[in-house]
């Protein structure tokens, strides 16, 4: 008898590492027999707030926002439609749509296996945050599962105790959990007093011939920089500027709507071509080099075996390990740098990939295990 599992997930973030880590784990979820699967479609009242083009102005700074995503707006809205696209074409979600945790619990969803994540599903403090991502709304029959769901900086102890015996109590209920990085490991054994696995993004699951095969065409048939950060800032703008002058190459963003509000025209950025979470590993796939200050963008250069460095954001959270977790396991921890290194690094210096595949391969053991043992 066919059982069937349902997947809550950042899915519908316009986001492409959380549009990708989704694809990635229903492909490989589908893999196992006697199971069928499909995300549960449900994208939060702030989700879709976070990346509409425009919103509701709370204050003049996101009035003006508004003014000038006006002045370019077939530009942004051409690169909006792609992650429709992709949504609509390569993922399986339900009929119904969600748009709150108490609309799930009205649901009473029939599903025999929840399992949340991966991504940043446990970080409370995301803009998109819904208690539904801890499977608040399962039913008491339903097996609970979490895959490589990640906390980023944000640790539940000390948030108050009504807070964390909310998230104790829902973590309590989870048959199998794992997470993606150290630090939510042991945030959540100390919460839980449980033994909690780690596991790889399911990014990592899939073949890097089957991400090409997923991938556009180049758009640029010569060299160039793949700059794909969170947070671009002036300080690191002038730093990729100075290395695509020195090496005559041109730099390339695909996020339109900061390449307009951050004003990256003006060093010369080069927005891509739209095309979504497809464009986007393209333009890994084919970059000359690549800086990134993305857990994604890191993922996806080593996959594809680039030039690539870690630009650490001025704002990173000191707790937020998911950036030197993965070059740890990847066996790149030199990958990770500040602004204020580029001009003394050595741009070029040489990564040893056929390592860095076999320590992929490790991880990708360890976790299809993990999966395995609970659906098996």
């Amino acid at each position: 008898m066919t059982k069937k599992i349902g997947i809550i997930t950042f899915h519908a973030s316009h986001n492409n590492g959380s549009m990708l880590q989704a694809y990635a784990l229903q492909q490989i979820i589908s893999q196992f027999p006697n199971y069928s699967n499909e995300i549960i479609d449900f994208s939060s009242v702030g989700q879709k707030r976070f990346y509409s083009i425009f919103v509701i102005p709370r204050n003049i700074k996101e009035l003006l926002k508004n003014v000038m995503f006006t002045i370019f707006y077939k530009k942004i809205k051409s690169h909006y439609g792609d992650y429709e696209r992709f949504l609509k074409n390569y993922m399986v979600v339900s009929d119904e749509k969600y748009h709150s945790t108490h609309e799930l619990e009205q649901a009473n969803l029939e599903y025999d296996i929840l399992i949340s994540g991966s991504d940043q599903v446990w970080n409370t403090k995301c803009l998109d945050f819904e208690d539904a991502y801890f499977l608040s709304f399962a039913n008491k029959n339903v097996k609970r599962i979490s895959y490589a769901a990640s906390m980023a900086a944000n640790n539940i102890i000390g948030e108050g105790a009504r807070i964390e015996k909310k998230y104790r109590e829902y973590l309590m209920n989870f048959q199998n959990i794992s997470v993606r990085e150290r630090n939510s490991k042991l945030w959540i054994e100390e919460l839980t007093g449980r033994n909690i696995d780690i596991a790889a993004d399911p990014t990592l699951l899939i073949s890097p011939d089957s991400w090409a095969g997923l991938a556009y065409n180049p758009i640029d048939k010569g060299d160039y920089i793949f700059y794909y950060v969170s947070w671009y800032t002036k300080e690191t703008n002038i730093e990729i500027q100075k290395i695509a002058k020195k090496y005559n190459m041109p730099v390339y963003v695909v996020n339109a709507k900061e390449w307009v509000r951050r004003g990256l025209w003006q060093y010369g950025f080069k927005l891509a071509n739209p095309g979504g979470p497809r464009m986007f590993l393209s333009l890994i796939k084919n970059a000359k080099l690549v800086f990134t200050s993305s857990f994604h963008g890191t993922i996806f250069s080593a996959v594809f075996q680039k030039d690539f460095w870690y630009v650490k954001s001025p704002i990173a959270n000191k707790n937020d390990d998911r950036a030197s977790f993965i070059l740890e396991q990847l066996g790149i921890e030199e990958k990770l740098i500040t602004k204020d290194s580029i001009e003394k690094i050595d741009l070029w210096q040489e990564i040893d990939y056929k390592e860095v595949r076999k320590r992929i391969d490790d991880l990708k053991d360890k976790s299809m295990k993990y999966l395995s043992d609970i659906l098996n």
